[in-house]
This record gives C-alpha cells, structure tokens and sequence, in this order.
C-alpha cells in the first residue's frame, strides 16, 4: 500500500481465464479468496500461493462478488441486461437469484459493508454516463443511491475498509459469534 509495488504470487493462472478475473472476495475465517472469471468460472483461490481450484462453471459471469463474513453469503452480480444479484453457494457454485437491481444499467463493482450489513455497487446508466455509487439491499436487491462517482473513466472494482472504530465493532461481533458457536 506505501508504494504500489506488486508481488506475484504463484504461477498465473491461465487454465481458468485468470487474465480475465472480473470478480474477487475474501473469506477471512477460511483464509480464502473467490474469483470469478469472464468465463463464468467460480473460483476458490489459496492466498498464499494463489493456487485456484474450480468450484463450478455459473449459468452466467458474476461481474462481481462480495463476501458477507457475518452471514457467511458470497453474493455475485450479473453485469448486464439487467443486472441481477445472486446469492452464490460457495461448495458447489449453485446461485440463488435474489433479484434484479436496475434494468438500465451495468454493474460494475460490488463489496459488502459489514457494519450497516448492505452490499455496495457501481451502476453504469445506460446510455454510458457517470457512475453511479450505490447500496444494494442483500435481501431484495433493491438499489439505493448515493451518489456520482466523478470520474472520466468507469470504476470497475469496490472494496469495503471500516473506519477504525467500525474494525472494533466488527471485530467484537466476530469474538461473540465465535463464542456463541462453541456453546
């Protein structure tokens, strides 16, 4: 993050379109990363050698996913015509549609916000204008704008990062969960 610099790890992953990876999220309970790639492919991806194993083949690209940690919900969104929102099965791949999110615009990026529990996303409008920064209900897909991302290019990818005091509430709610588990 100081410099930029990038390290690869691992060999690329040419046997599943990894030059083409549109959609990646992290599991930190299992130390996991999801990828999906421009060929519809569900990936499972160990981060410390970045070694994929397949999950499954998905009736259409996930443009993006996100990871739910207090569900334990991988979500993907189709990008176009319209997009949809899924809920994704992270042993065999199976999506659940939850539901279309607006049918006049493309997806292009999709996290979760653990804190308010809603998943984010970048809308393109059709015809191509600025993009659009919104939340998305996990439960009924229903958008809720925010507001324009002003940029001359499209932002095609999202991450979450708590404020500092948001880390200890999500933190605090990981231990209790943890706890209310073994019991």
């Amino acid at each position: 993050p100081a410099t930029g610099a990038n390290v690869p790890v691992g060999e690329p992953i040419t046997n599943y379109g990894w030059s083409n990876v549109h959609g990646m999220a992290y599991n930190p309970s299992e130390d996991r990363f999801f990828a999906t790639t421009t060929y519809g492919e569900l990936l499972s991806v160990e981060p410390a050698t970045g070694v994929p194993t397949h999950i499954a083949t998905l009736p259409e690209r996930a443009w993006g996913v996100a990871y739910d940690m207090i569900n334990e919900a991988l979500y993907g969104v189709t990008q176009w015509g319209p997009p949809t929102l899924w809920q994704i099965d992270v042993e065999d791949g199976t999506p659940t549609v939850i539901g279309q999110i607006d049918d006049s615009s493309a997806i292009e990026g999709l996290a979760f916000d653990p804190v308010r529990q809603h998943l984010l996303a970048v809308l393109i409008s059709q015809p191509l204008s600025d993009s659009l920064l919104v939340t998305v209900d996990p439960q009924t897909a229903a958008p809720t704008p925010i507001g324009e991302i002003g940029s001359e290019d499209f932002i095609s990818g999202l991450a979450y990062v708590p404020e500092p005091g948001s880390f200890y509430l999500i933190l605090l709610g990981g231990l209790a969960g943890l706890l209310g588990r073994r019991r």
